[in-house]
């Protein structure tokens, strides 16, 4: 019986080797990555305003700060570039004003993260696009806050309804690049 019973172990074993030898094969696996880019603008802060509402606002401008305005996702150096759509306002212009250059608005990008490979310049809004962010390596899914600064000097006084409130807008465009 012992004998017999060794016979049925190593022929299992045999067997279970025979099946290993038969019953493998390979299979190569290759990654392939490509370069991805993504821009998004925050959906709750597609439309902004800069308000000038008293004295101090015409004569040192006004700054409004978007937290998160914009998200980036990018496997390869880029820059983020601005500018405006149109190069005159429209809106509820003065009689006679129809056609009106849009007035200087800076913006700045900022982020809370300390990364020495993206610069941010201050960038003076045209129909030119500008660069806002320059980053020299990939930024996987960052987020930028953006500060729109109005002019002052009571520079915007010439926009100004003899009566009533005056506005108008312009569309301002966000593309990224690589490098």
């Amino acid at each position: 019986m012992k004998f017999l019973t060794r016979l049925f172990l190593l022929i299992l074993l045999f067997s279970l080797n025979a099946y290993r030898a038969f019953g493998q094969a390979n299979v190569r696996l290759n990654i392939v990555l490509y370069q991805v880019q993504k821009l998004e603008i925050n959906p709750n802060q597609t439309s902004l305003n800069l308000i000038y509402s008293n004295l101090n606002d015409y004569q040192q401008g006004v700054e409004l700060t978007h937290e998160s305005h914009i998200s980036v996702f990018s496997t390869e150096p880029f820059e983020v570039k601005v500018l405006f759509m149109n190069s005159e306002l429209t809106g509820n212009l003065p009689l006679g004003k129809e056609s009106k250059e849009f007035p200087q608005v800076r913006l700045k990008a900022s982020s809370n993260l300390s990364n020495p490979s993206v610069t941010f310049p201050i960038v003076n809004l045209s129909t030119l696009g500008r660069t806002l962010i320059n980053a020299t390596t990939a930024i996987i899914d960052t987020d930028y806050d953006v500060t729109y600064y109005g002019p002052g000097d009571n520079s915007m006084a010439r926009y100004l309804e003899i009566k009533g409130t005056t506005s108008f807008s312009n569309d301002v465009l966000y593309s990224i690049e690589a490098k």
